[in-house]
């Protein structure tokens, strides 16, 4: 599983230069309009992750996979872990450019406030992958690229929408403790919603024929 991981970073590796590149223009956007843009690169980094789905594809890497012991679930994986992995990388590089932002432009913001805010963007990368890649390891990149529009559009809307019919129909309060202990419940809503989407698509690909 670590050569799958050590693999996709390889082929990272080619799109480094742009990621830098990315990455200055969003500290430069930052500092000229306010806090807010820099937060988007780990975001931006998970979606960098597809070029490899992409890259294995045009080499047919999955016939390779699939004749390998355990191959397939090793796979599986190590495409959830190096993606967890390159998250946390880019969210640390953002809290540090965060920081530096912070004191150089002497505004009111606090550190605090730079790791709280890369701490949910974290935990946004994560549902990202937890709620997409089952699509990728059913359907393919192609269809999974297809999902993750309708996810990013879908599942805000979603949500809005339940907290507010949850609203009106006074049941809302009963999530007291949801709300209350944040900081506990929703990164113990988000593990959970990634083991779960790393059994699926377990089960997914394993019924793959290639």
């Amino acid at each position: 599983m670590l050569s799958f991981i050590k693999e996709d970073f390889l082929i990272l590796k080619s799109n480094v230069k742009y990621l830098i590149l990315l990455i200055f223009v969003y500290a430069l956007l930052d500092y000229a309009t306010g806090p807010g843009i820099i937060y988007a690169i780990p975001i931006v980094g998970i979606f960098s992750y597809y070029n490899i789905f992409n890259y294995e594809k045009s080499t047919n890497f999955d016939t390779y996979v699939a004749g390998l012991p355990s191959g397939k679930k090793k796979m599986v994986l190590s495409k959830y872990l190096g993606s967890v992995l390159l998250c946390l990388m880019l969210t640390i590089l953002t809290i540090i450019i965060g920081s530096l932002l912070l004191a150089f432009k002497n505004t009111d913001g606090s550190i605090w406030e730079v790791l709280l805010t890369n701490a949910a963007i974290f935990l946004i990368g994560i549902t990202v992958v937890a709620l997409n890649y089952p699509f990728i390891f059913k359907y393919g990149i192609e269809k999974g690229r297809i999902a993750l529009f309708g996810i990013m559009i879908i599942v805000p809307l979603g949500l809005a929408l339940i907290i507010k019919l949850l609203s009106l129909m006074h049941i809302l309060k009963y999530f007291t403790f949801i709300i209350t202990y944040y900081y506990i419940t929703i990164p113990v809503i988000v593990l959970a919603l990634f083991v779960g989407s790393i059994y699926l698509s377990h089960k997914f690909y394993l019924k793959r024929e290639f």
